[in-house]
């Protein structure tokens, strides 16, 4: 038997090498297609009004130099766990190097619209940076579930 003749479970191997009908196909609807867009697990996407997201920054940036900087348009929100101000540098997973990306919370909401303002498409550090409200994804069917 090649894999190119084998129809031993419903399913024909193309010429790439991947199966056009898995297994039982036929009584289920078909081959399988990846779903597209947003993952439902991710749940819906939201922006957070007193936070801020920054591409485009220079490698060198340190959370220090965005606490001097962003901190000047109002008072960054300090970390619940460190104290230190909200400031995130996003890093590589694999190579732990900063990938230019921060998040920056502010105590209230005018601070952050005020940076967006202020540095949009502005440079700083000596890049040309891009600022828009931080956005993330609801965990679906959240909400408090007390016991009694």
């Amino acid at each position: 038997i090649t894999p190119e003749s084998n129809t031993r479970f419903g399913s024909t191997m193309s010429s790439q090498g991947a199966y056009a009908q898995g297994y039982g196909a036929q009584s289920y609807g078909g081959s399988y297609q990846a779903p597209t867009g947003t993952p439902s697990y991710q749940g819906e996407k939201k922006t957070r009004d007193n936070a801020v997201y920054i591409t485009g920054l220079a490698q060198e940036v340190t959370e220090e130099n965005l606490e001097e900087v962003f901190g000047a348009i109002g008072r960054i929100k300090p970390d619940r766990k460190t104290g230190k101000p909200a400031i995130t540098l996003y890093r590589d997973k694999q190579t732990n190097r900063f990938k230019g990306e921060a998040m920056i919370a502010y105590d209230d909401p005018p601070a952050a619209n005020a940076a967006i303002e202020w540095f949009n498409d502005k440079e700083i550090f000596g890049q040309k940076v891009n600022v828009e409200f931080a956005t993330y994804f609801e965990k679906p069917g959240g909400g408090y579930r007390g016991g009694g």
